[in-house]
């Protein structure tokens, strides 16, 4: 894919990622399209240390997704849409620079490990104890 000099999608179930991964460059962009397509399959999505600054959107959207880890980016906040992800068990957002949870992370009941570290935060959602079968905050 190395003299790859354009790609077109269109008419596609693939989405356009937004701009941030389309400025990374070519191989980036295949990089993750693929690690989307994948999770959809397997039910685990893996973008740690991808220099991130923005949550991807696509992400929410994903079904069935089990374990989800954007560690090591400069992700600065979780879309409140993150309740969208009902199957989401392990979520990873640990070294990255989120000052503030969204409340409804707490509707995620099928929530059993979430990893926060190394991040700016200041609080935490009022009902994310209360999630039912969480072992690891």
């Amino acid at each position: 894919l190395r003299l790859l000099r354009d790609m077109s999608i269109a008419g596609n179930q693939v989405k356009v990622p937004n701009q941030e991964i389309l400025d990374s460059g070519m191989d980036f962009v295949l990089e993750y399209l693929y690690s989307l397509l994948l999770s959809e399959e397997r039910g685990e999505l893996l973008l740690d240390g991808m220099s991130l600054t923005n949550f991807p959107s696509e992400v929410i959207e994903i079904k069935n997704l089990v374990h989800l880890s954007v560690c090591s980016n400069q992700i600065s906040s979780i879309p409140e849409g993150i309740n969208n992800l009902i199957t989401l068990q392990r979520f990873f957002v640990s070294d990255n620079r989120i000052e503030k949870l969204p409340e409804n992370l707490a509707n995620v009941e099928a929530l059993v490990i979430f990893e926060a570290e190394k991040n700016q935060l200041k609080t935490l959602p009022n009902r994310l104890g209360f999630l039912p079968d969480v072992e690891v905050l």
